[in-house]
């Protein structure tokens, strides 16, 4: 970064002498302050914003397979809690029906004494 700025300073005295105070301070404001290379052109952005774009792309293109993911388990779940909820509900009526019968069972017997 010296030699740029020693570059630069040498090239300020040159037009200071050539054009005057006011046309060099001109002149050397429009330069960049480091090496014209290190600039990006508009194609070297260009090219980089393209290749953002087909990264961004393919991690659109895996969150979307992760959704479907998620809705193929969720589908999943729901049938199984389906299945569970006509389990509990048969479960529950056979329970009953049991119930009635043993109570029925025992007043049979009872009735028999």
């Amino acid at each position: 970064m010296a030699e740029i700025e020693a570059e630069r300073f040498d090239l300020y005295l040159g037009l200071k002498k050539a054009l005057g105070d006011d046309m060099a301070d001109k002149l050397i404001n429009h330069l960049p302050p480091s090496k014209w290379s290190d600039f990006a052109r508009q194609s070297d952005m260009l090219a980089r914003f393209d290749d953002m774009d087909g990264r961004f792309r393919l991690v659109d293109q895996k969150f979307d397979l992760i959704e479907r993911r998620f809705e193929q388990w969720e589908r999943r779940i729901d049938r199984l809690e389906n299945r569970i909820r006509v389990l509990t509900g048969f479960m529950i009526t056979v329970g009953l029906a049991l119930t009635v019968m043993f109570v029925q069972l025992n007043m049979s017997i009872a009735a028999l004494r």
